[in-house]
């Protein structure tokens, strides 16, 4: 496994390959994971794809300036297959390196996770976010968001 910048054909890879908790992730947001994947590499100050030694991509995550909750924040995201269940060791090997570039990079780093998504958040914690205990809902009022971010 290998990072390199993400493409739009490794969204369209991805989409269909997605693993179910960041696809129920997607439609409690309202989207649907094609949608997920593109607006989200669009929106992208800087998107990497997570690819094996035949370039096929198994995750993809991104960073993006946002004017709130402050000008230093930026929103970071990740979604993938489960090939980033499967090279566990490879992911968190390489995880801490990438948020401490991502936080020279821009700054504060944030998004919000479904609450759902307890093997996200445990390694989200293992990565050093926070979790100030602030929660929302999108377009699923039956599924909670957290906020989680680092500094």
């Amino acid at each position: 496994m290998t990072t390199r910048a993400a493409t739009m054909a490794d969204a369209l890879s991805l989409a269909p390959r997605l693993r179910k908790s960041d696809k129920d992730t997607i439609a409690a947001i309202g989207v649907k994971p094609l949608a997920g994947l593109t607006d989200s590499l669009k929106s992208s100050d800087k998107a990497w794809s997570i690819v094996d030694d035949t370039d096929t991509p198994h995750g993809i995550f991104g960073v993006a300036k946002r004017p709130l909750p402050g000008p230093e924040w930026s929103i970071v995201w990740m979604l993938g297959t489960d090939g980033l269940t499967t090279n566990r060791i490879w992911l968190l090997r390489r995880t801490l390196v990438w948020v401490d570039r991502l936080k020279q990079m821009y700054g504060r780093i944030y998004n919000w996770e479904d609450t759902r998504n307890e093997d996200h958040i445990r390694w989200l914690k293992w990565c050093g976010f926070k979790f100030p205990g602030v929660t929302t809902t999108f377009a699923d009022p039956s599924v909670k968001f957290t906020f989680f971010y680092s500094e």
